[in-house]
């Protein structure tokens, strides 16, 4: 009995790790999202600090975050392949 509930301990590990496993997609972007939401906190924050305006702070943020987590998503796909 206590096979049956290791093998199925197991089994649920390497279901739940090839969810992120290297090299797919599914990771790539998963990192390039979590990346994305320290870097628009970063980016809100130092707008703030030199615009004084919360509205242009995070103004500025979004549009960084959408162009850059596009493009880092892309060049993680780029370095995937190679």
């Amino acid at each position: 009995m206590t096979d049956d509930r290791t093998q199925s301990r197991t089994t649920r590990l390497r279901t739940d790790t090839a969810i992120l496993e290297r090299g797919t997609r599914r990771r790539a972007l998963c990192k390039a999202l979590l990346y994305r939401v320290v870097m628009l906190l970063t980016t809100v924050l130092i707008a703030l600090a030199i615009t004084g305006q919360a509205s242009t702070a995070v103004d500025i943020g979004i549009a960084t975050t959408v162009v850059k987590t596009a493009a880092y998503y892309e060049y993680e796909r780029l370095w995937d392949g190679i």
